[in-house]
């Protein structure tokens, strides 16, 4: 099975999916939303409709205030099919990275896993 890519434009139009629905639901208004989220109502219409494109910032401030995580964001496969790309020496290739010692620093590379 060949695995579907999911893009930050993917994960963008899903959250503004689940804002518009919440708005149609009556949850909140367009312009309440606007409010909650320190933009104006027209910015908020535009990128609800595509005009705009919902920036990065933006979408963390309604991440948060929503208390929607990334994760929630995702369909259940899509979440197994990304662990899966990594490559198989993954966990071989964390266990190689440094520890930090007391003061901060990095500790030296180790040369083998031990």
């Amino acid at each position: 099975m060949e695995a579907k890519s999911v893009t930050f434009s993917v994960l963008q139009s899903r959250l503004i999916s689940q804002i518009t629905l919440r708005i149609n639901n009556g949850e909140f208004s367009e312009r309440a939303l606007a409010r909650m989220l320190s933009i104006s109502q027209p910015q908020m219409h535009n990128v609800r409709k595509g005009v705009r494109k919902l920036s990065v910032c933006l979408s963390d401030r309604i991440l948060a205030k929503f208390g929607i995580s990334i994760l929630d964001l995702l369909e259940p496969g899509e979440v197994v099919e990304s662990l899966d790309l990594r490559s198989p020496n993954w966990r071989e290739r964390e266990m190689r990275k440094p520890a930090r010692q007391e003061d901060g620093s990095r500790a030296p590379w180790r040369s083998q896993v031990g």
